[in-house]
This record gives C-alpha cells, structure tokens and sequence, in this order.
C-alpha cells in the first residue's frame, strides 16, 4: 500500500495539473455550446465529450512518462533499482496511482459536462455519461499501457515516444492500411462488410483518431464490446509492461536500448508505416511514386539511427535491415491486391441466397432514423426480387471489372 500512496503523491502535480486543465476544458467546451444558437442539435458522444479525447492520449502519455521518469535517469535509476520493492509490486504501483488520477479526472470532467448540460437545458442523450465514463478511463489506460512497455524498453524520452507511437498505432495501422486497401480494390464493399479482426474501431484508442476520417464508424467505436475488448487488451499490455520493466538494466537508462540490434529493430518498425502506403490505396505504384516513398523511408531509417548511435559506422552497418520492412510492405502490398481481386469476384450461387435485406440511404450517416434501423431487420424473400438483385450483382461486378 505504500509504494502506491508515494507513486499517487509522485503523480500528483502531474495529475492535478491534467485535472483542473480538463474539468475547466470540459465546462468551456460544454457552455460554448450550450449557450449557442445551434444547441438544439443533439451532439454525438465524440463531441459532447470532446475534452476526454484529447485527455485520453495526453494524460496516458504523460502519466506514464512522469510515473516512469526515473528511468530517463541513470542515478534515478539506480536509486530505484535499489529499492528494498520488488519490481513488478513497484510497476503496479505506479500502474495503479496512474489509473487513480485518470479516472478521477474522467469522472468530475464527465460529471461536469452533464452538469452544464443539465442546467442549461441543453438535449442531450441521459445514456452518454454513463458510456463515456468507462469508455475513457479504459481508452486513457490503454494509451498508458503503450507508453508504459515503451518505459520499460528504452531509456530517452525520445526513444520512449517513438516506441510508444510504435506499439500503440502500428499494429492498427497495418490493419487499417490492409482494411482500406482491400476495400479500395474490392470496391463494392465498405467499412461495415470487414470481419471484424479488419474493425479499426475494435481498439477504442485508436479507433478515436480513425473516426476523424471515416465518420461512419463513429457509432460503430462506443459498442460495449469494443470496450471489453480494449480493456483485455490494456490488461495484457499491462502485464507484458510488467514483464520488461522487472527484467530492464538499470544500464538502459540515458540509452535509447539495451543494445545495437534491439536499437535498429525499432528504427525497422518506425518506418514501415511509411513504406505502406501503397497497400492502403492512399498512392498509386508508379516508378515515381516507388521512388519518393522508399526513399523518404530510408531517410527517416537513417536520421533515426543517426541521433540514438552517434556512430557513422553503426549507422552504415545497420543500413541492410532497412531492406527487411521494404520487402513486407511489397509483401502485404500483393497480398491486399490478391485479397481484394478474390472478395470482388467472390459472388455465391444464387441457389445459396435466401433473402436480401437493405440497410437504407442513411446507412454511413453520423446518425441514422428509426426507420432504417427497423428496415433493415425485414428480411425479404421474394423469389423475383432476389433474381433482380442477383442480377443487379453480376452486372456491377462486370462493370467493376
């Protein structure tokens, strides 16, 4: 109990400081609504609780980057390290204090935007607080848990941004480039055909960021299944935190890794995003283009050893990984393209059709009427209607191709 009531005191200034910034954030974002011309427009829960989604990546990086700041030091460290605590009882410590403060914010900046809400008579769905509250802390938490694995890698707050950046979007941007790579070749499917391992908003952090540019899947992100899913997932970073942070060297520290080869390892994964761009569809493969993106690749790859070796012939010596996530994304690229090409004329027998339902116009609206949602349960079975749109399938597939 002790080592958890000294890591809430450590935390304190740091949290005290996120909290009055995002309780006063909530209460200005909430009034400048409120007392607009346009309030009588029902707000989404994304804009309603705008302040809790800059907090969710803020106050996560922060809490973990303050909460583990001994480990940037290397007398710190030491200290630390010499401690009469274990090591896992100490990162759960900091672990708990940290998800403390950010629950306590979440809760008063929640509370306090209902608050206005309701004093001011403002129309707002009563479900929204009683979502955003677990929704946040878990999306704040998961956030804390990447930066905290990062902590317990590295030992430089620049290395420990980048890996943090690395282990909380690159996994979601591979799926994110594969998703929309496959949809951008299949091109008669959208975001609501993707199994669900291909969902971007299964992850309720990142899927936060995602929903800027596909607004369509802004109701999809709050399903309390993508909040228990994100939860397992921050337990398991947690533990996996746990597992590095009991096994790091004090030596790390002022180190942007234990060693050369863990060291470019992270240099091989800060670029891939780059040199994925032509399997999210977002490039044409023209020679040009091949070009300009592998090498701005090789640049970053280059500059990024630069700063964390200081050392020409480190730096030359590490040049041929860069070759390992050029071949991967031309990889994944091919395979996209493969995936894309089989979903497109993938067509069932008309035998295997039973009935066709229809999701209604409003279908990648932000919000959509009662009307569709109940259309979209009637199942219609009628033997002349199912040929039509068989047919009506066959003849956009060839017109597609």
């Amino acid at each position: 109990m002790k080592p958890y009531l000294e890591s809430v005191r450590r935390l304190s200034r740091t949290g005290l400081v996120l909290f009055v910034l995002s309780v006063v954030a909530s209460i200005v974002v909430s009034m400048q609504y409120c007392i607009s011309q346009n309030n009588s427009r029902l707000l989404s829960l994304t804009q309603m609780f705008l302040p809790l989604m800059v907090y969710t990546f803020a106050g996560g990086i922060v809490m973990a980057f303050d909460g583990f700041s001994f480990l940037t030091r290397r007398a710190d460290s030491d200290y630390y390290h010499s401690l009469p605590i274990a090591r896992k009882n100490l990162f759960w410590a900091v672990t708990f204090a940290a998800l403390t403060w950010i629950a306590a914010t979440v809760l008063a900046s929640s509370l306090m935007t209902t608050i206005v809400f309701t004093l001011t008579k403002t129309i707002f769905v009563p479900l929204y607080p009683l979502v955003a509250v677990p929704f946040y802390i878990v999306a704040a938490m998961l956030v804390f848990a990447a930066a905290a694995i990062a902590c317990s890698l590295s030992g430089t707050v620049l290395t420990n941004l980048a890996i943090t950046l690395v282990v909380l979007f690159l996994p979601r941007f591979i799926q994110f480039s594969i998703a929309r790579g496959v949809i951008s070749k299949a091109i008669l499917w959208s975001w609501f055909d993707l199994p669900w391992y291909l969902n971007p908003t299964t992850n309720i952090a990142t899927g936060q960021i995602v929903v800027l540019s596909r607004v369509i899947l802004k109701n999809e992100m709050f399903q309390f299944v993508n909040i228990a899913y994100s939860l397992v997932l921050t337990v398991g970073e947690l533990f996996l935190g746990s597992f590095f942070f009991t096994r790091r060297h004090s030596e790390v520290a002022e180190h942007g890794a234990k060693n050369a080869k863990v060291q470019t390892l992270f240099a091989c994964l800060l670029i891939l995003p780059v040199v994925l761009l032509f399997s999210s569809g977002v490039m044409s493969a023209t020679w040009q283009n091949i070009l300009l993106v592998f090498g701005v690749a090789l640049g970053c790859f280059i500059i990024y050893q630069t700063v964390v070796f200081r050392n020409a012939k480190k730096v030359l010596r590490s040049l041929p990984w860069y070759l390992v996530p050029a071949l991967l994304a031309v990889c994944i690229y091919f395979g996209v393209q493969a995936t894309g090409i089989a979903v497109r004329n993938e067509i069932p027998p008309r035998s295997e059709i039973t009935y066709v339902s229809f999701p209604g116009s409003d279908r990648a609206s932000d919000t959509r009427s009662y009307s569709s949602m109940q259309i979209e349960k009637v199942r219609f079975t009628d033997s002349d209607l199912l040929d039509y749109v068989y047919v009506a399938l066959m003849d956009n597939i060839d017109s597609v191709n």
